[in-house]
């Protein structure tokens, strides 16, 4: 989202708890920073660090914070201090009143960077009273210890912590008419219009005190005070659905789950702190709506449209960026997949390309047979809930024809060239990452080829040329169910969205991606039903498809297509050759892998294939301790430079990070960055 990219008006709530003294709600304006141009951005020179560093927290989007941490509209806490004061038995107090020691400088939060995710973790949390958030310092004293074992992990030196009282400008002293300055207020609100992007930013940590300290109870505040708790709270549960939307497990922590006595490391305490912590799939924007009704505010609702609006930019943000989602080891069960999928398929098109044989010369599909199979496929996956409407594109439909050919009835001259501009984007809309094709890779029952007319093409689709191309278009960078083969229906079986997924990806056909020089190789053995006229056309729109999607490509999820070692020695073929110089992510998983196809991998890696590459999930395929000792030798000898080997396994590596994941066996050298 930006800390700007909304503009919205900031709520009147001191966030998360009560007001001091409400404020009218500012407007747009108010909240929206003045312009500022790329090249104002400070350099390293301006902040006295160092370049790589700089591009370091950029590239993981620290430029999001940029705007409020550099006008001091938040300031975060250090880790270090916050440790310290709670030892000493202190008690957090305003922003204003804080010591220059208790916060890290923009600069030092650069310096902190890692090479994985930023040095800022954002605080959620209830307030205990209407005038204080922590009177006794009893969550000071919880927070801290869930600091301190952050701080045990090497890459972690130092923490900046978004802690609302102490990061954003207060009013000192309310009853006694003490309140902000013109300034302060100004840097309040803007503060405050940064909120979503502290709590949703893929690379922050969020803290989630879910629970109220022991002692506390709420019928012993004072009269105005909100006593709900933590999940029927607005803010609160707003912070906890930002934070539940893109991050890795491990970056939203529910400090609720912390065990009294225990004595905590960084692995440790994710451990207890993901498992069964609260941490929900992303919710799409109409459902968080819905549940933001049952939430109270300190305020009544005034802050309900604000909250939603927010959520919304937030979510279309962090969502429309992400290129890998990690969501494991969070104890999530069928239902928790339904809401995922529900959420996640939000950012496909609603488009479905139908590849398919004629099945005679003058007419595609004469009895409509097909066309029954096609309505049984489309009426399935109509039951997702995510999917609504669905456009398909079906040459014979959707490409203007010639209405009577025997009789002479061509296309008019306009609609000749619209029929070849819709040529051209045939690469696009069979290839497009998310489009979704639909293969009907055999004929239908009863159709025979011995009875076709004369000048028919009998061949059957993958002996076609342009299904093969089609198909081959289908393989480049699409998610595995996003290219379903519809010849894997099973006759009398009642099917849904996920079901026939399941059985139109299994063994349906989805070979790897070719290289175009193999693809014009395999062209040559295939039928046109003009001859030979189309393949020169054909090749070129393949390489033409081929260099646009994996030039752009930064994820390639191949799970569960039943890949062996011939398969992953394609893939690693496609990538040795440079053709996804951007890639970050590649998912393996499920398939049936074994060394051979791991050493083609790794000998990929080593010419320097996907240099970016930052996540590797090759988990649950047929690798033993030979195809993990040449993945690990060639990360060793500099290979995906993100990725790298380490000889002895620690005894809890968090997951997921960006990483090389693979089953621990006795003699093989863990994979993680």
């Amino acid at each position: 989202m930006g800390c700007f990219s909304s503009r919205v008006e900031a709520p009147t709530e001191e966030l998360p708890g009560p007001p001091a003294v409400e404020l009218d709600a500012p407007t747009p304006a108010d909240t929206a920073p003045p312009t500022q141009p790329a090249a104002a951005l400070p350099s390293a020179t301006d902040l006295g660090v160092s370049e790589k560093k700089l591009e370091l927290w950029r590239k993981r989007g620290g430029g999001d914070l940029e705007p409020v941490l550099a006008s001091g509209a938040v300031a975060v806490l250090d880790a270090q201090w916050v440790i310290s004061h709670a030892e000493a038995g202190g008690v957090l107090t305003h922003r204003q009143a804080l010591p220059k020691e208790a916060f890290l400088s923009f600069a030092d939060l650069v310096e902190a960077t890692d090479e994985y995710h930023l040095p800022v973790a954002a605080l959620s949390y209830p307030w205990l009273t209407k005038d204080h958030p922590d009177p006794r310092g009893a969550n000071l004293a919880r927070v801290a210890r869930a600091l301190k074992a952050l701080l045990t992990s090497p890459s972690i030196p130092r923490l900046g912590v978004f802690w609302d009282f102490g990061s954003l400008h207060q009013h000192p002293d309310p009853p006694n008419g003490v309140l902000r300055t013109e300034e302060q207020n100004a840097l309040f609100k803007q503060g405050l219009s940064c909120l979503g992007t502290l709590y949703s930013h893929e690379h922050t940590c969020v803290l989630r005190l879910t629970s109220f300290p022991d002692g506390h109870k709420a019928e012993d505040q004072t009269e105005g005070t909100n006593v709900a708790k933590y999940f029927d709270r607005g803010w609160c549960a707003t912070e906890n659905a930002w934070a539940g939307l893109t991050k890795a497990g491990y970056l939203s922590l529910d400090l609720g789950k912390m065990r009294a006595g225990k004595e905590y490391d960084c692995d440790s305490l994710r451990d207890d702190c993901t498992q069964g912590g609260g941490r929900r799939p992303p919710l799409l924007p109409s459902a968080f709506a819905a549940e933001l009704e049952s939430k109270s505010f300190t305020n009544g609702k005034d802050d309900k449209p604000l909250v939603k609006q927010l959520y919304e930019a937030a979510f279309e943000e962090q969502f429309g960026k992400a290129t890998a989602l990690h969501y494991a080891n969070l104890g999530w069960g069928d239902a928790e997949a339904a809401q995922l999928a529900e959420a996640t398929d939000e950012y496909h098109l609603p488009v479905a390309a139908l590849s398919y044989p004629w099945l005679t010369k003058d007419h595609p599909d004469p009895r409509g047979a097909n066309l029954a199979r096609v309505a049984r496929a489309l009426k399935a996956l109509l039951t997702s809930p995510s999917i609504p409407r669905l456009g398909v594109f079906w040459d014979f439909g959707s490409l203007h024809q010639h209405p009577d050919p025997p009789n002479g009835v061509l296309r008019t001259e306009e609609q000749n060239a619209l029929f070849k501009q819709g040529l051209s984007c045939l690469g696009t809309l069979y290839s497009h990452e998310h489009t979704c094709v639909l293969r009907l890779t055999s004929f239908p029952d009863g159709h025979k080829a011995e009875d076709q007319t004369e000048g028919t093409n009998v061949a059957k689709y993958f002996d076609r040329g342009w299904c093969a191309t089609e198909n081959a278009w289908a393989g480049l960078t699409k998610a595995g169910y996003l290219s379903l083969d519809l010849g894997k229906m099973r006759a009398g079986k009642e099917y849904d969205c996920d079901s026939l997924r399941d059985d139109c990806t299994q063994g349906g056909g989805r070979r790897p991606p070719l290289l175009p020089s193999a693809f014009a190789a395999e062209l040559e053995s295939k039928s046109f039903t003009n001859g030979k006229d189309d393949k020169p056309l054909v090749k070129q729109l393949y390489e033409a498809a081929f260099e646009e999607q994996f030039g752009k490509a930064t994820a390639l999820h191949y799970a569960n297509l039943g890949w062996g070692d011939a398969e992953a020695a394609q893939l690693a073929e496609v990538l040795a050759s440079g053709a996804a110089p951007r890639l970050e992510t590649l998912f393996l998983r499920g398939n049936k892998i074994g060394d051979e196809g791991c050493k083609a991998l790794a000998a990929a890696l080593k010419e320097g294939a996907a240099p970016r590459l930052e996540y590797l999930d090759p988990y649950d395929n047929e690798i033993n301790d030979e195809g993990w000792k040449a993945l690990a030798a060639a990360l060793k000898e500099g290979a995906a430079p993100s990725l790298k080997a380490r000889d002895a396994p620690p005894r809890h590596t968090p997951l997921p990070r960006p990483m090389l994941i693979a089953p621990p066996l006795a003699e093989q050298p863990e994979l993680v960055p």
